[in-house]
This record gives structure tokens, C-alpha cells and sequence, in this order.
């Protein structure tokens, strides 16, 4: 802690310097840095006893803030600091119960998409990318992704569909793109697989760095069920049985609006989670609530057929949970039971290397798994709806066994791009034409290099600022990743 101290005093220094440079005051002089040090200590020491969790120091952020409003008035800084104190003092001012169902109500007269999409957005773990600070590779988001990510969150319209319903795309099954976004996550080019493995292996990463690479193993085939495991834990590490767990990704909203559950809009995950159980774990059959027929969920009674999900065999024998993950974000019950189970067991402290991945807003164990997990889910459904829409171009010549696709998108997508040598296919819903000029919705080879210009689609803003329309994917990454694939373009 006293190595802390040093490094954040000098740091305060240096900020005492800049405060005073760009507030038009003159350097601090000794007495005034002692000062500055000697109130951030007193402030240390409160911190401690009330127990915030968190210390007080100077914020090169704060500092930047005076740069860019000029406004340095010490009186400024002093309402500021007596408003948190004041709203510290009632924690239930910033969101109560009331207003939660008065917005509830609100939501649902805009439609019942709208209310399940809110119920979604406010379970948890659906906020956790919020609080990521990017300083660190597994917290950071591309602007994309972020975008992507409010833009669902709120209920907005994605940018990045404009282009592509006024120029009339379909998905792969022939339903056209809607601007919410719904179709792009429920009819992908390629299915749901390559989302639920980025998320699995980040889940899988983050265990295995808290109860030890051989405590946990992915893909598994266990002596329990004959269904290879997405996640197997062994017995005596969180719990007197091996734990079993299956992540799944589902959408809450389908893609047409009008068939919206209705469950979703009132219970968290209702619209998702019972599917995920009945394919997990399978349904009991038999008569429910005393009456024998057809199966009425509204009352609760009636006959259900029994239904054999992928782990009944392994019920009694193992503990299986349904991981899920909704599209708005969403973590089930069964997430934060395994990492609240995980953190019991292994304690909620970070590992010494975990702790070189974090960043400040995640010193503890369930910030950490949460914020990485959000961020990784995130950029997931984000890239699995630039993948929809055909934001994809892949190479011709570079072979497919090397070629992954961030060195192609610049980190824009994760995973490996199967390349069609002969195709030059450009993703399912687009149109293409190799022999005609660049177009809008159209793609050509270009003739500097080997590798396919960026598709006319989305405009530079909506997918990434260097990505330009007459742009190769040659430019900046695969220039470094593949020197000779590249033929010399205007950004090189």
C-alpha cells in the first residue's frame, strides 16, 4: 500500500501542475503541493473509516475537464462536491421502485417489445459495460460495439441499418431488416455458433483463471451424459457434485415484433429462460394443478408432455445449470449463482495475473467477471449483426486456414472467416457483383491488391472511422498481419 501511495502522490503533482497551467494560475509552490497531499491523506483516512471501498486522489480526467469548459472556479468544484454528498445521503433518489414500474408502464404503452426490452435491460449483469473502463484489452469496446450496444439498450434505432433497408437487404431465411435491429440478431448469416463460443471461451478463461485450469474443463465429455458438456467443473471444487453448465444465447424479441411472449414483458428472462431450462434440463411430464387437459399457462394447470432435454441424464448425478445470455444483455439466475458460488468458494479477490488485466472500476472478483463478460457479449451480437447485413468482405487470395478476421476488420470481428477463393463471397442478403464498379450494395475486386474493398453498406462512421467506402480491407491491420497481400492503396 505505501508503494501505492508514492506512485499516486506523484502522480498528484503532476496534476497540481497541470490544474494550475490550464486554470491560468501559477506553478503550486512547496506549501501548496504539501497541502493538496496532506488533504487527499485526511480524505484517505475518512474514506476508511465511513468504508467507501475507494480512495480519494486527483483524476487526470477532472483536470482535462478544465481544458475543455474553461472553467476553473474553485466554487464550481465545491457545489459539485456538495451535491454527491447530499444524494450519497439518499441512495433511493436516483431510481425507486416507483419509478421503475411508472417507466415499466411507460414502455409498455409504447408496445409490449418495448417492455420486455426494458425488463431485459434492467436484470442483471445487463449494464455491467458501462462501468468498463478501457484501459485494459478485455474492457475495451470499439466504437461499433458501444454504439451498437446503447443504441439496442435504449430502444433506438441502429445506425448501422439505415443503408441497409433503403436498399431493400434481406436476411438469409428473406425477411427484410427492421431498424431495432431484431432481424439481424434472430436470422444471421451463419447462425448463433461462433456468438455462443466467443462467449463460452470467455466464461471458460475466467474460471479457469479463478479454481485453476484442471478444475475446469470445455467441451467435455463426462461420464454422466452422453452430451458433450459446454462446461464441466469437477466434483469437490464449488460443490459436493460436478457441475455441469450449457450457455445459451436467446433473444427475447423474435423477428416479428407482433409475436412477442408475453411473460417477458412482467418476469426476467420469462421469454427465454423456460426454453433454455426445457433444452437443458428437459420437462417432467404429467398433470399440473389437480387438472387433466390441455396445458393453460395462464392458470398454471393441465397436462404437460414431457419433454427430454440434453442433461436429463445427468439430474441427480450433477448440478446443470442453463447459462443464458439475452440479447439485451441479460444474465440469468444461473450466471450469478455460478459466479456468486465461484467467488464463496475461491474468495473475491482477483488472482496476481488477473489483477494485471483489470482496470480500477474492477478490483474485485464479480466486477471483473461481469464487465468482461458484458463486454464480451456485446461485442459478440454486435458482430454477429454487421455479419447479418453483410458487412463481411473476405480474401480471395490469402488462404482461409490463416486468414482470421480481425487482421481483416481491424479487430472489428473475432473468429475465422472461411474465404471462398473462386466466390469472393461477401456475406448471406448481399448483393454482389464482381465485374461492375464499386456500388452501392455492390462489391469488386480491387485492383491494388488481392483483398476485396469494404462493401458500400454502412458509411464510415457507422462501422469504424478508417474504414472508408473506397477503402481496402489492406489498409492499416493487414498491411502489418500481410505485407505481401498488399498492392499499395491510398492509406497505405
Amino acid at each position: 500500500m505505501m508503494a501505492a501511495m508514492l506512485v499516486s502522490m506523484v502522480e498528484s503533482v503532476g496534476d497540481y501542475y497541470a490544474a494550475a497551467q490550464l486554470a491560468g494560475a501559477p506553478p503550486p509552490s512547496g506549501p501548496v503541493i504539501s497541502r493538496g497531499l496532506a488533504g487527499e491523506g485526511w480524505g484517505l483516512i475518512l474514506c476508511g473509516l465511513i468504508g467507501t471501498g475507494n480512495g480519494t486522489t486527483s483524476y487526470g480526467e477532472n483536470i482535462g475537464a478544465l481544458g475543455v469548459t474553461k472553467v476553473g472556479s474553485r466554487a464550481v468544484v465545491q457545489a459539485g462536491a456538495c451535491t454527491m454528498i447530499i444524494m450519497g445521503c439518499f441512495p433511493t433518489a436516483t431510481i425507486h421502485h416507483s419509478a421503475w414500474r411508472e417507466m415499466h408502464a411507460a414502455a409498455g404503452r409504447a408496445g409490449r417489445r418495448e417492455q420486455v426490452r426494458f425488463v431485459s435491460a434492467s436484470q442483471f449483469g445487463a449494464g455491467a459495460f458501462l462501468n468498463a473502463i478501457p484501459t485494459r484489452a478485455h474492457f475495451r469496446l470499439p466504437s461499433y460495439v458501444l454504439r451498437f450496444a446503447l443504441q439496442r439498450r435504449f430502444g433506438l434505432h441502429l445506425s448501422m441499418m439505415t443503408d441497409v433497408m433503403a436498399d431493400g437487404i434481406y436476411s438469409q431465411h428473406g425477411l427484410p431488416f427492421d431498424a431495432l435491429g431484431d432481424v439481424a440478431q434472430n436470422d444471421g448469416a451463419a447462425g448463433h455458433q461462433t456468438r455462443h463460443k466467443e462467449v463460452l471461451l470467455d466464461l471458460v478463461e475466467l474460471l479457469r483463471g479463478k479454481l485453476g485450469r484442471g478444475a475446469v474443463e470445455h467441451e467435455f465429455h463426462c461420464e454422466h451424459s452422453t452430451t458433450r458438456t459446454d462446461l464441466y467443473i469437477y466434483q469437490g471444487v464449488i460443490g459436493d457434485l460436478p457441475c455441469i453448465g450449457d450457455t445459451k444465447i436467446f433473444a427475447g424479441v423474435p423477428s416479428d415484433p407482433s409475436g412477442v411472449g408475453r411473460m417477458g414483458a412482467f418476469v426476467a428472462c420469462g421469454n427465454t429462460l423456460p426454453r433454455a431450462r426445457e433444452t437443458v434440463l428437459g420437462v417432467e411430464g404429467g398433470d399440473r394443478g389437480g387438472r387433466v387437459g390441455m396445458w393453460d399457462p395462464r392458470t398454471g394447470t393441465g397436462t404437460v408432455e414431457a419433454v427430454k432435454g440434453q442433461y436429463t441424464d445427468a439430474e441427480g448425478k450433477c448440478r446443470v445449470e442453463a447459462l443464458l445470455f439475452e440479447e439485451f444483455g441479460a444474465m440469468s439466475a444461473g450466471v450469478e449463482e455460478l459466479l456468486m458460488r465461484v467467488a464463496k468458494v475461491a474468495g473475491r479477490k482477483l488472482t496476481w495475473w488477473q489483477y494485471d488485466q483489470t482496470s480500477w472500476s474492477a478490483r474485485e472478483w464479480m466486477p471483473f467477471a461481469l464487465q468482461r463478460l458484458s463486454v464480451q457479449l456485446w461485442t459478440a451480437l454486435a458482430d454477429e449483426a454487421q455479419r447479418a447485413i453483410g458487412a463481411i468482405a473476405v480474401s480471395a487470395d490469402v488462404p482461409a486456414s490463416t486468414m482470421s478476421a480481425s487482421a481483416l476488420t481491424g479487430g472489428m470481428v473475432k473468429g475465422t472467416v472461411e474465404a471462398d477463393r473462386a466466390g469472393l463471397p461477401t456475406g448471406r442478403g448481399m448483393k454482389t457483383n464482381a465485374s461492375e464498379s464499386s456500388g452501392r450494395g455492390t462489391t469488386t475486386r480491387d485492383p491494388g491488391c488481392g483483398l476485396q474493398p469494404l462493401p458500400e453498406l454502412l458509411g464510415c462512421a457507422t462501422l469504424a472511422p478508417w474504414m472508408c467506402r473506397c477503402a481496402s480491407f489492406c489498409c492499416l491491420s493487414d498491411c502489418i498481419d500481410y505485407p505481401a497481400a498488399c498492392g499499395g492503396c491510398s492509406f497505405c
